[in-house]
């Protein structure tokens, strides 16, 4: 009965860490996909500082968490956003606003897609 128990412990114990994954990846990509947003409406409006700062900040909570999402995503997509983030600071100096428009928009699909990667649901179980 003892091997059930601590069977039945570790499987609960990894379904609690999953489930603490998926959250924690969800918190970390939105809010960096909402950033990259904002700065996409700075640039539509020509406010060149502002859409900067946005970038900026968005690559600064990129690169905090870049450990944490290493160890759970492939790294192909995470090296494809880390390359926008730097086409979209080139696009940023030469205030290239469609470039930077079209970079803002493919790199906030790319992240909200590897949120979505991410979340739990009975499909990816399955």
């Amino acid at each position: 009965m003892s091997r059930f128990r601590i069977g039945v412990g570790l499987l609960v114990l990894l379904l609690v860490v999953c489930v603490w994954s998926q959250l924690r990846m969800s918190q970390i990509q939105k809010p960096i996909a909402a950033e990259v947003a904002q700065a996409e409406d700075y640039a539509a409006r020509e406010d060149w500082p502002a859409a900067a700062a946005a970038v900026s900040e968005a690559k600064a909570a990129w690169e905090e968490n870049h450990t944490f999402v290493a160890s759970l995503a492939d790294h192909q997509p995470m090296e494809d956003i880390e390359s926008l983030f730097a086409m979209l600071e080139a696009y940023a100096e030469e205030r290239d606003g469609t470039e930077f428009r079209a970079a803002c928009q493919d790199l906030t699909r790319r992240i909200l897609a590897m949120k979505e990667a991410h979340e739990f649901n009975f499909g990816s179980i399955f």
